[in-house]
């Protein structure tokens, strides 16, 4: 049955969710899954988090295998996507609010959930907020350091445990064996299946079928500058990262990760067979690379949930959006035209920051 499917399953007769404690007194939002990528479910997750606080609720995230990185197995002892990485926002548990068999609530829909949940205090959604909106008229020139401050207050990673390092350790220990002693540009491509989704119908001009040459271009031009760079390059694209590597030599680096050959890139990597046969292994290299990249010194990207973390992560990350420059999306001449506002008037870019801020939130 395909995973989009909103058929209801039959639904255990139960009690209603329990909220006697802890955190009675406050009412809980139970964050659940969409069929997205990795960042964006983060993206989601944290904006709830951030809007549950500011609500006085107790915010919950349960990424069940409506999830699309969920394992049967689980991951990193746990049985909840959000907990494969990262501490649970607040002491009230799934299994606390729903005390039931752990194989039947592992298939609910949010429909599902909101249907156990009504009337009591116990509000169930998986909608995207508007809180990191990474697409907004202000975008990510004037947003990052807020969304840095989200990040850092809710994504603790979870801790080492044996044999096993934490994700920031494996970050440390691959920065220090591979970031050492010359500048680092960082590369982020994203295969071709964003040409056929809603950024393609959104490109205001293209001057080549896809925007490759121009990646190729802006490298250049900075190992011009810095001769003595490597070059760090996370993609999901096996021509992208062979044609990098010709074209660079010994200064290309990356991390063995998974990646689709030419033909599969029009599916995308989340929604491919790797996906379905290693769900937690995607998403632990997309969170590495995203964090590896906000450690370059500089960064060429596109339109992407991974490079926009990236950003995110390192509010003071200098970069080239290959979008902007070459691509003409409507929504991104759009954060160009704000970002050189805030370039020749800062006083004027404040006052509409505070605007956009106050309608928004």
């Amino acid at each position: 049955m395909s995973p989009y499917s909103t058929r209801v399953y039959p639904i255990p007769m139960i009690a209603e969710p329990n909220v006697s404690t802890p955190g009675s007194e406050k009412q809980v939002l139970l964050i659940l899954p969409r069929m997205h990528g990795f960042f964006s479910l983060v993206f989601q997750a944290v904006g709830q988090a951030y809007l549950a606080e500011k609500a006085g609720q107790s915010p919950v995230v349960y990424f069940n295998r409506r999830c699309l990185y969920w394992s049967d197995a689980g991951y990193n002892g746990a049985r909840n996507v959000w907990e494969y990485f990262f501490e649970p926002l607040s002491d009230i548990t799934i299994d606390h609010l729903f005390p039931i068999e752990k194989g039947v609530r592992e298939g609910y829909s949010v429909d599902e959930f909101a249907h156990l949940s009504s009337g009591t205090r116990v509000v169930a959604t998986n909608r995207y907020p508007f809180v990191i909106e990474y697409k907004s008229p202000i975008g990510v020139c004037f947003e990052r350091r807020f969304v840095n401050r989200l990040l850092n207050k809710y994504l603790i990673f979870k801790p080492s445990i044996p044999d096993k390092a934490s994700i920031p350790d494996k970050v440390d220990d691959y920065c220090r064996a591979h970031f050492q002693s010359r500048p680092i540009l960082g590369v982020h491509y994203r295969g071709v299946e964003k040409l056929s989704g809603r950024e393609k119908d959104e490109l205001i001009s293209r001057r080549a079928p896809d925007l490759k040459e121009f990646y190729f271009r802006e490298m250049r031009r900075y190992m011009r500058k810095h001769p003595s760079a490597r070059i760090f390059v996370a993609t999901d694209s096996e021509q992208f990262l062979g044609e990098a590597a010709a074209a660079f030599g010994r200064a290309v680096f990356f991390r063995e990760a998974t990646r689709l050959k030419k033909e599969e890139e029009v599916v995308g990597l989340h929604f491919s067979e790797q996906a379905k046969l290693n769900g937690p292994r995607l998403a632990e290299e997309v969170l590495l690379d995203a964090l590896l990249l906000a450690r370059t010194d500089f960064l060429i990207h596109g339109i992407s949930n991974v490079s926009n973390a990236a950003l995110f992560f390192s509010p003071q990350l200098r970069h080239t959006d290959i979008e902007v420059r070459y691509g003409r999306t409507k929504v991104y001449l759009r954060r160009e035209f704000y970002r050189l506002m805030k370039r020749w008037s800062p006083g004027i870019a404040r006052q509409v920051e505070r605007l956009e801020n106050f309608i928004r939130f």
